[in-house]
């Protein structure tokens, strides 16, 4: 519990959490209403503060909370109704979440009707004195509802908290281009103002001030449970995946006793990830496709393939279904261990939907790690230091290596208070690799599904061993611990040593990651620049959201086109691709384009 000093209030403390005390304290901090000289109101609106921060905090429930808000603004401002209603775009309406002060159950309305529509079209807060005689007002409403509407104030909720504060404490600045970048969500609006008689009179800027504050507190809480989903299956599962953990990312080289599969089993449903990934279809839904000749000899190359041909092309998207099949089939797995071709088609489907659409972390990317573990035990023939189950989980582990990633790193996400960095603090751990404990839950979330079943082909220990060491994998991808990696990597060259199959997985994942620096110069080049754009998008997010933008993610001080790459190639990944060439020789070749790659960009 938090307690948040309120100059202007005569308010002791707010009681809240996380986002909740914060907004709370910045709505109010050094709030002086002048002129206003009432004292009870004064001590009304600091009792609803506190209350509403307190009962918040505890609840759960979205619908719930949002028609407190709606209650405590009717009885603050003293009106007869209130309501939110949010942005519907696909249907282009406005749906009312929460009702206040009427009987009515849920209904929509036009988006570019009414004064909620207007309010939701601007972005400007609008007060009616007369709702009839208004030009915006729309009586349809009232006609549905019965209701009879004398005056409205309605404000707007803005996607971003930051800009609701930004116009609570500026309601009168003019719309410039910045604001246009704000989206609209939603609108709260309070009906029909009453004097101490019972009479209708107009809404004051006190109740606009007012409202403004409680919508901001509103739309934190929107977006606080947009990730409520994510809490909950996190909490039910990650969490216990994490009690499990001893420390994953330290586990290398030593035993843990994690058992992800029954766990998940016992749960009964995995599905509720953020992205609300959707069920899986069934075999059925597949339209199979075939991949030419020359794309099979492209696959089975080391160098020559290049899926953003694919990815970027909606007509050639669906080939790289059958190329991963052909990846399964080649490496062996289709025949050693029985996997139908048909469910990994499905599971290929699948591993589309749980990537999302960014800049570089995406499913090309996922697909391009997969098939640097495809040709490191093909064409390297690295199969030779593996066994068929190690074999499998590498190659999975890169599948799901960095499923659902929002683009955004793991810095961004610890910074602002992530709920999944949140879930890390309590569940006790000292792990921070945020983004890679949720590509684990992601992997499980799918590859547990009753409707796939792909690992039902296993036995206990095999379906043990694979669960355990690709988490380990996946873990090790965290690049804030890529030193201690390096140093492990240098003990294993140094001793001969090769029986630690594990490190030496994690090791050979992590190079997969970072391996397009290492292909021929033109593919090099198009993946430098889109880990590029989505370092600039993550400083744009940083700067709207307040925080400090690091120069290499500042794209007001872009430098010299690939500057940020060729850095990373010089200092992280051609050191690590020498000593990777050094504990596996046939990967010689890796080192040698990356110094062709480095002195063209060099020298451009």
């Amino acid at each position: 519990m938090t307690s948040v000093n309120v100059t202007g209030l005569q308010c002791a403390a707010v009681i809240g959490a996380g986002l909740t005390g914060l907004c709370i304290g910045k709505c109010v901090e050094g709030r002086s209403h002048q002129g206003e000289g009432d004292t009870r109101r004064k001590l009304e609106r600091s009792e609803v503060f506190k209350q509403l921060a307190m009962e918040a905090s505890v609840s759960t429930d979205l619908k719930e909370t949002i028609e407190n808000i709606l209650h405590k603004a009717r009885k603050l401002v003293r009106c007869e109704a209130s309501s939110l209603f949010l942005v519907d775009k696909e249907h282009g309406e406005l749906y009312s979440l929460a009702l206040s002060g009427t009987e009515n159950s849920p209904f929509a309305i036009p988006r570019d009707k009414g004064i909620a529509g207007r309010v939701a079209t601007t972005g400007h807060p609008l007060s009616v004195a007369d709702a009839y005689n208004s030009n915006f007002f729309n009586p349809e409403v009232d006609t549905k509802t019965g209701f009879k509407t004398k005056s409205i104030l309605c404000v707007p909720i803005f996607s971003n908290e930051a800009e609701n504060y930004r116009r609570f404490r500026a309601p009168h600045t003019s719309n410039t281009a910045s604001d246009t970048r704000q989206e609209v969500i939603g609108v709260v609006q309070l009906l029909n103002k009453l004097d101490g008689s019972g009479s209708y009179v107009p809404f004051t800027d006190d109740d606009l001030h007012d409202l403004q504050e409680l919508t901001l507190l509103a739309s934190v809480y929107l977006w606080n449970t947009s990730v409520t989903k994510f809490n909950r299956w996190a909490e039910n599962e990650s969490s216990q995946l994490l009690r499990s953990m001893t420390r994953l990312s330290s586990a290398r080289g030593r035993s843990t006793s994690i058992a992800p599969l029954d766990c998940a089993r016992r749960s009964g449903s995995l599905r509720s990830s953020p992205r609300n990934v959707a069920p899986l279809s069934p075999a059925a839904a597949y339209t199979p496709c075939t991949a030419s000749p020359a794309e099979i000899e492209a696959l089975r190359s080391i160098t020559g393939f290049d899926v953003l041909e694919y990815y970027d092309d909606p007509t050639k998207r669906d080939t790289l279904v059958p190329l991963f099949v052909q990846m399964w089939e080649d490496l062996g797995f289709v025949k050693t261990f029985g996997f139908s071709t048909t469910k990994i088609a499905q599971l290929c489907l699948e591993l589309r939907k749980v990537y999302r659409h960014v800049p570089y972390h995406n499913f090309a990317h996922a697909f391009d790690v997969t098939h640097h573990v495809y040709a490191f035990l093909t064409k390297a023939k690295l199969s030779e230091v593996f066994d068929p189950v190690e074999q499998l989980t590498l190659f999975m582990a890169a599948m799901f290596h960095d499923a659902d990633h929002h683009g955004l790193n793991n810095q961004f996400h610890l910074r602002s208070n992530h709920p999944s960095s949140i879930l890390l603090e309590t569940t006790a751990t000292e792990m921070e690799s945020v983004l890679e404990i949720h590509h684990c839950n992601v992997a499980i979330s799918v590859l547990t599904d009753p409707s796939l079943g792909l690992l039902d082909v296993l036995d206990e220990d095999q379906r043990t061993k694979v669960w355990r060491e690709m988490i380990a994998c996946i873990i090790a991808t965290d690049m804030n611990e890529h030193k201690c990696f390096v140093q492990e990597a240098q003990q294993l060259k140094a001793s001969g040593d090769r029986s630690n199959k594990l490190l030496m997985m994690q090791l050979l994942l992590k190079l997969a990651d970072i391996n397009g620096l290492s292909k021929p110069a033109p593919l090099a080049e198009k993946w430098g620049m889109l880990v590029q754009e989505e370092f600039y998008e993550q400083g744009d997010k940083e700067r709207e959201l307040g925080m400090p933008v690091l120069p290499m993610f500042d794209r007001s001080i872009r430098g010299e086109k690939l500057s940020q790459s060729l850095g990373f190639l010089r200092n992280v990944a051609l050191p690590y691709f020498c000593l990777l060439a050094e504990i596996f020789p046939s990967l010689s070749f890796l080192p040698e384009q990356a110094r062709a790659n480095e002195q063209n960009w060099s020298n451009p």
